[in-house]
């Protein structure tokens, strides 16, 4: 598995991140300006926030969610090296060394 380098520090802006299992519907919004491929979902609990294009489809006019997805951030700081296990649309889900969790912008890393 790769490791990368936190060049920027990164702070989530998403305290109340969104999940969605395998085959939720979704209800969809907007694309992301700043990040491709990534598009604003309501899940069925009313709860609002980002997700990959990837992971969901349109069947019969609803929106399925196609795979398990968590939009959970986590906070870095300069130096911190990470663990890449998953990289999409300019962002990686990567694990640090205390063993949490979640998606960075790679545009902060090196």
């Amino acid at each position: 598995m790769k490791t990368i380098t936190v060049i920027k520090s990164h702070r989530s802006n998403y305290p109340n991140p969104i999940s969605f299992e395998k085959g939720d519907l979704l209800s969809v919004g907007v694309h992301d300006d700043e990040y491709a491929g990534w598009v604003r979902v309501t899940t069925r609990d009313g709860n609002e926030g980002w997700a990959p294009e990837q992971y969901i489809e349109l069947h019969s006019d609803q929106w399925i969610a196609i795979e398990s997805y968590s939009s959970k951030e986590l906070n870095t700081t300069v130096g911190e090296k990470l663990l890449v296990l998953h990289e999409l649309n300019e962002w990686v889900w990567v694990q640090n060394s205390h063993d949490r969790y979640g998606w960075i912008p790679l545009k902060t890393t090196k």
